[in-house]
């Protein structure tokens, strides 16, 4: 689950990877209005994790290398594919997804990054708002480390990212 705050309201969206994705509004829980592009055959209960950067909600596709993400400050309507597939050449699938924060050392303080990791042990962080066209969105590093020990297995420290792998915990 992810808190995403919205001109309606502020919400809890949750996703698993078996039941279909759901919001929670601090009362009621409904149905997402969140659909995949026409001629996609996947629905919610395809998305296994969820997170948020730069004012969006993102999700990972379960068993696969796809990220999806909705417009800026929605927590419905239609996903955007990021394939994946090309930047893990290790392959596997992805585990999570996360924001963060490190030094932008010249440019006078912190710079947010958008970082996904995979089954294998692969990190990829990206800068910018979103994939979409003029959008500023960079790949600015790529890292290999220990396999993760799950979608649970990291802490986010201050605006680091501490991973618990095969090889011991790793500090992005």
């Amino acid at each position: 689950v992810v808190q995403f705050a919205t001109a309606g309201g502020t919400f809890l969206v949750g996703v698993n990877g078996v039941d279909a994705a759901f919001l929670y509004n601090g009362t009621t829980f409904t149905a997402t209005t969140i659909t995949f592009p026409s001629g996609s055959t996947l629905t919610t209960a395809d998305l296994a994790y969820v997170w948020v950067y730069k004012h969006r909600v993102w999700f990972i596709q379960k068993n696969s290398l796809n990220a999806w993400y909705l417009p800026v400050d929605q927590i419905g309507g239609e996903l955007t594919l990021w394939p994946m597939g090309g930047i893990f050449v290790r392959g596997g699938t992805l585990v999570w997804g996360q924001a963060w924060s490190l030094d932008g050392g010249a440019s006078g303080g912190l710079s947010e990054q958008c970082v996904f990791c995979s089954t294998e042990g692969e990190v990829a962080a990206y800068q910018g708002l979103s994939p979409d066209v003029d959008q500023g969105w960079t790949k600015v590093g790529s890292y290999r480390i220990g396999k993760p020990l799950g979608r649970k297995a990291f802490v986010r420290a201050g605006g680091d990212i501490v991973i618990a792998t095969t090889v011991g915990f790793i500090s992005l």
